[in-house]
């Protein structure tokens, strides 16, 4: 019987031979579109906070450490949060990651959650329900949206800034129901009341303004915003949304004893992995003896998987990484074999580790490419096609197939040059 391929494995058979290639730039870093808005509200004309500007600085930097294209907004109004709200769903991309983060002032009224623009000085209940914004509308908008992962994250659970409206209540939030595709994190839990700072029985305060210089130095901080960071930069692969909330609820527990413990409610379909997946240490560099080793191994890969012996081939292509690890057709060649068994998650992650050790790989950004166009991730697949494309000009393939994405989203034009390309290479070749 005929052994039916991966397709990606046809066309690395097809490319150049196996010798490591020079290192370039390579984008999306994870493989996946990750946008954020971050919103920071300080300056309240009734109790000012010290740290949610700070934070949401602190939060932006770290986000983008993390490949996400952040919207920063600082001390809005309510029109200007309207209207950054409402902008950033009209732009988020089919299948994204998709963060919002706030820090400020939130209330609970009559079991909804609402954020307080900064420009808000309420007489009654009234003015907080139609002038805050509502916290179930910003979910709803996420929900709507083609994000394939939506989190928000809430450090809004401070002291009730405005006493005479008693229906407040002292302060806190009220808790969310799941939302399908959704991750919805606070910083502490329902009908709590969050630190803005450290803990004033650590000499810290809840609330006033910031000092002028504090927020360049990164020294005023929300305790849970201030943990979060801590752990967004430490970058463990293989690590969940929900294992980076547990580390994070551990922390504020213990800088607080115990009176501030975050919450977080999940409807996420799936585990998304922030840092990518789990990837095992690099051993030392090899010497020449151990990359001719792994390239020779490599070619014996092959031939295993091309005659279906599928786990003689992976127990190949493991040992051509532990000789060498930088040697990218043996991750590419592994990202094949994890495709043919139906594994995308793994095939992803080896295509991309491919690209992270030799970027200017055409092959890599092609499979990478060919594996998300199969997912159905087609806005993401045409960055890696561009990149194949850069790389290697001549190949008709890779014009061939990103034609069919150009086709997926609704780009025709863009299609049709891409055939007409692929059909002069293809038939200058034969």
């Amino acid at each position: 019987m005929r052994r039916t391929f991966h397709i990606g494995f046809t066309l690395l058979l097809a490319g150049a031979g196996l010798a490591q290639q020079p290192v370039a730039s390579i984008s999306p870093v994870y493989g996946e579109i990750r946008q954020a808005l971050v919103i920071g509200n300080s300056q309240h004309p009734t109790v000012p906070l010290a740290n949610p500007v700070n934070d949401a600085r602190a939060m932006g930097d770290a986000l983008k450490d993390l490949d996400f294209q952040v919207t920063l907004l600082l001390d809005a109004k309510g029109v200007e949060m309207d209207r950054a709200i409402k902008t950033f769903e009209d732009n988020i991309q089919p299948d994204a990651v998709v963060v919002v983060y706030f820090a400020g002032h939130g209330v609970e009224l009559d079991g909804n959650n609402y954020l307080i623009p900064i420009d808000l000085s309420p007489e009654d209940e009234s003015d907080v329900k139609y002038k805050a914004y509502p916290v179930s509308i910003l979910l709803e908008r996420l929900e709507r949206s083609p994000a394939r992962i939506r989190l928000l994250i809430l450090d809004a659970c401070r002291n009730n800034p405005y006493e005479k409206i008693r229906a407040l209540g002292k302060g806190g939030l009220a808790a969310v129901d799941e939302v399908a595709g959704s991750y919805v994190a606070f910083s502490t839990g329902s009908g709590q009341v969050a630190r803005d700072g450290i803990p004033a029985e650590q000499g810290g305060r809840t609330a006033g303004a910031a000092p002028a210089a504090a927020d360049r130095q990164g020294a005023n901080h929300s305790v849970f915003t201030a943990e979060l960071v801590k752990e967004l930069k430490k970058k463990r692969p293989g690590a969940t949304v929900d294992d980076v909330f547990t580390r994070v609820r551990e922390g504020v527990s213990k800088r607080t004893n115990r009176k501030q413990i975050p919450y977080s409610n999940s409807g996420l379909m799936g585990i998304w992995y922030p840092f990518g997946p789990a990837t095992p240490p690099p051993p030392p560099d090899p010497s020449p003896y151990d990359i001719k080793a792994s390239i020779t191994t490599v070619e014996t890969a092959a031939g295993l998987i091309a005659n279906g012996s599928d786990a003689e081939a992976l127990e190949a292509l493991n040992s051509a990484i532990r000789s060498d690890w930088k040697n990218a057709d043996a991750y590419i060649y592994r990202g094949i074999l994890y495709g043919i068994e139906g594994k995308p998650a793994d095939e992803l992650s080896d295509f991309s580790e491919a690209i992270q050790v030799d970027p200017a790989n055409y092959r890599a950004h092609l499979n990478r490419a060919l594996a998300l166009q199969s997912a159905g991730r087609c806005l993401e697949a045409i960055a890696d096609f561009d990149q194949a494309a850069a790389k290697a000009p001549a190949n008709g393939a890779v014009y061939r197939y990103r034609a069919a994405c150009q086709v997926e989203i609704g780009k025709y034009v863009e299609a049709e040059e891409d055939r007409l390309k692929a059909a002069a290479l293809e038939g200058e070749r034969h």
